[in-house]
């Protein structure tokens, strides 16, 4: 299972925004793929990336996806829980970092019945 996240910073300069992805990937325990930063017009930086989960039926995806989306932050708001599920917090565990969202991606033919 594969998702999509957008990490939306205050980070002044791409190598602060590199310092919270450093940060978040180390809390995750995951390498992120796939990462585009670019800056704010009003001022921070967005982070987007992918994370994949290997070849874990969709339940067990989702569970690792929710224990890796409660170290980062509070308060999750769920979306959608069937497919494909979305989330996002305000209530980032990491010092500037102001919003988390997560989508999941296509399921891998391996998921499908």
């Amino acid at each position: 299972m594969q998702t999509h996240w957008l990490v939306q910073t205050n980070a002044k300069s791409v190598n602060n925004a590199q310092v919270l992805l450093n940060q978040l990937a180390r809390l995750i325990d995951a390498a992120p793929d796939a990462v585009v930063i670019q800056g704010e017009r009003y001022g921070g930086h967005q982070i987007a990336f992918t994370l994949d989960t290997g070849a874990l039926s969709r339940a067990d995806g989702l569970y690792h996806l929710l224990l890796q989306s409660e170290r980062l932050a509070n308060s999750w708001t769920l979306c959608a829980v069937s497919a494909p599920a979305h989330a996002w917090s305000l209530r980032s565990r990491i010092a500037g970092i102001q919003r988390l969202e997560w989508r999941e991606g296509l399921p891998s033919p391996a998921d499908q019945p």
